[in-house]
């Protein structure tokens, strides 16, 4: 991995993670015709981590992974939803009415501005930024999708 190559524990990945975020963020680098391609490539090596696998007693990662596994093992009964992993951030669409209580049971908020459920480790700050189209979140950040598939019913 390019950007976290030299770190060794979660702690050092953290940090590292929060000052490239810093440095290539577009926000805060308005002039960096790169920065949004930057961002994405931090986000999307951020989000590729093998959590379990480093050598550190991060009690706190090894909680979020153990939520994120949580969280996509409870919804993988759902049908006809899309789960998008965004950073670190998961946005939950589709015929998400029928499994409102299992995802509010799952610590998911409503976003009505974006018509999206969303979770994030208690630990992430929240920004809000409502003006912001879920599309438009999912294309400054980078973005995982996995759609699940609707049942076919037997006649």
């Amino acid at each position: 991995m390019a950007f976290f190559e030299d770190c060794r524990t979660a702690e050092e990945i953290k940090k590292k993670y929060k000052e490239l975020s810093r440095k290539f963020h577009p926000d805060f680098n308005p002039d960096n015709k790169y920065a949004d391609f930057m961002m994405k490539k931090l986000n999307n090596e951020y989000g590729s981590i093998d959590w379990d696998h480093l050598n550190d007693d991060s009690e706190e990662t090894a909680e979020t992974a153990e939520a994120y596994r949580n969280i996509i093992n409870n919804l993988a009964g759902c049908e006809d939803i899309q789960i998008d992993v965004v950073g670190s951030w998961v946005w939950i669409t589709g015929n998400t009415y029928t499994y409102k209580d299992r995802i509010k049971a799952l610590g998911f908020f409503w976003a009505s501005k974006k018509c999206a459920w969303y979770w994030h480790a208690e630990d992430d700050k929240v920004r809000r930024n409502s003006k912001k189209t879920l599309d438009e979140i999912k294309e400054k950040y980078g973005c995982t999708s996995y759609k699940t598939e609707q049942r076919r019913k037997l006649k």
